[in-house]
């Protein structure tokens, strides 16, 4: 029996709810399918593009399995065919966990096809193709054995506050990441499905009162201010930290450039830093030597600098900084979550200095078949 989340877990934005709702409405049947398959296995190769990928990386990293990813440096096979047949001289089942809104994106589709193509082939049992998605009917629910329906954002009319409804794919990457940390925590602890529901809705329930106190803030006030005043806003971090970074910033890009702005991630490859630039840091320690400097270039460059931090640290010092407080195995989602209103705060601002922004066209902007 379903988790149902009822009443309201958040005054300030909806499709926080509507986050919570569509995961209290997960099928427990399902979904106990899915974590006995990741439980039974010995490995699982991670799937996913855009935010999704984001969404499922800070949501299962830390499982006690053995984690595969075409992006990551221990995938060494040209392609998915290559790795099932290595892997099948080896111990233990494999799953193919894939996280897609759409169920159409294109490297998820592709693996989960030539993953099927070789079991078909081969008759190996040593393989189970796992999908969330929002589409049950899409190519990549047909590939699965398993798939576990978490519904998205609902199609309506616009919303002229988009705090309210919440940017483009939110709704479904952000309840994605929940879910995923969830069946990790189920995983790790050996519990049961319905025990990940129970926990989905007491962590929606910290979750909407954390952004409540957010939005209230000094600190999101400023932050909203500045990344819709400045040319060029810059998200960074290290690790799953970067992660967080990376989904906020592919947000935020949608929104600015629509009116010139640009918006990257620091790092090697980044743009110089120059006067008026603002940088968002994300770091659980608040201490990472690469993030400190970061913060120290940027500011001696003339910009000015933000942070989420889980700690009283040399970097909430040194930036204007807001204290996450949060378990290090919590501060990921959570920290992704406090910024996921960042983007539509623009917006509003935008909005109230004269500049239209319609969703649809930031959608068409966006629109791919990567998540």
């Amino acid at each position: 029996m379903e988790e149902k989340i009822e009443k309201k877990v958040c005054k300030s934005v909806d499709y926080i709810n509507r986050i919570a709702q569509n995961l209290g409405e997960i099928s427990e049947e399902a979904l106990e399918k899915l974590l006995q398959a990741i439980k039974g296995s010995r490995r699982v190769v991670l799937s996913a593009e855009g935010r999704s990928r984001s969404g499922l990386f800070l949501g299962i990293k830390g499982i006690n399995k053995r984690l595969f990813a075409e992006t990551d440096s221990s995938w060494h096979w040209r392609n998915i065919t290559e790795a099932a047949a290595d892997f099948e001289t080896k111990r233990g089942k494999t799953v193919l966990l894939i996280n897609s809104g759409s169920g159409d994106t294109n490297i998820p589709k592709e693996m989960a096809k030539d993953l099927r193509s070789y079991i078909n082939e081969t008759g190996s049992q040593k393989f189970i193709i796992c999908a969330v998605t929002s589409h049950p009917e899409s190519e990549i629910a047909k590939q699965s054995d398993i798939v576990v329906e978490l519904k998205g954002r609902e199609k309506e009319k616009e919303e002229t506050n988009p705090l309210v409804s919440g940017t483009m794919r939110d709704v479904y990457e952000l309840a994605s990441m929940v879910l995923f940390q969830k069946i990790k925590e189920a995983t790790n602890r050996n519990l049961s499905a319905k025990e990940i529901l129970i926990m989905i809705k007491k962590e929606m329930e910290m979750i909407g009162d954390l952004i409540d106190d957010y939005l209230a803030s000094k600190h999101y006030q400023e932050l909203v201010e500045e990344t819709a005043s400045r040319e060029r806003a810059v998200f960074g971090g290290r690790g799953l930290d970067r992660e967080v970074a990376e989904m906020t910033a592919i947000r935020t890009l949608h929104i600015k450039s629509v009116v010139g702005g640009i918006v990257f991630l620091a790092g090697s490859l980044a743009l110089p830093p120059k006067p008026g630039d603002i940088i968002v840091l994300i770091s659980f320690s608040g201490e990472t030597k690469s993030t400190l400097k970061w913060c120290d270039d940027y500011k001696a460059a003339g910009g000015i600098a933000f942070s989420i931090v889980g700690n009283k640290s040399t970097l909430s010092e040194e930036s204007r900084s807001y204290i996450l407080k949060a378990p290090l195995e919590e501060f990921y989602v959570r920290a992704a979550f406090l910024l996921s209103p960042l983007p539509g705060g623009v917006m509003e601002k935008f909005r109230k200095c004269g500049i239209r922004i319609p969703e649809e066209i930031i959608r068409i902007l966006g629109h791919s078949k990567t998540e």
